[in-house]
């Protein structure tokens, strides 16, 4: 089960700082939502929230990525609104300007307009070019 706690938030801020009786109403309601939320976990009403534990299928995603990877000299990964910053910042932990691990060549397109487009367009080779679209 994830454990998260606020109780902390702005603490080296506001250490000197009297907290307005507001504030700390709504951190009372916002912690006891959250262990509220625990609670109905617990008894699997969110089992999306589970999602983050589950391991079983990456195996799997790691074969087809490796195909992919064989397959492709570029992946081009479609989305927006946010879609795609965790494989974004998966793909900048495993590779840095100093550790390439991987022949292909992994491009976020985040943003949707038409110049953009146009210019990504002109710097591939469909023939050796795979597209993920990701959506939340």
């Amino acid at each position: 089960m994830a454990i998260h706690s606020i109780s902390m938030v702005l603490s080296d801020v506001l250490h000197e700082w009297t907290l307005s009786p507001e504030y700390v109403s709504l951190l009372e309601k916002a912690t006891a939502g959250f262990e509220e939320i625990q609670q109905e976990q617990k008894k699997g009403q969110h089992p999306f929230l589970d999602s983050v534990y589950k391991s079983d299928d990456l195996i799997f995603m790691g074969e087809i990525a490796h195909k992919w990877c064989q397959d492709f000299k570029t992946l081009v990964v479609l989305g927006t609104g946010g879609s795609s910053l965790g494989a974004q910042t998966l793909c900048a932990l495993k590779q840095s300007v100093f550790h390439q691990t991987s022949s292909c060549r992994v491009l976020f397109m985040d943003n949707i307009d038409p110049h953009t487009f146009e210019s990504l367009f002109s710097s591939l080779d469909f023939q050796k070019t795979g597209f993920l679209a990701i959506s939340k």
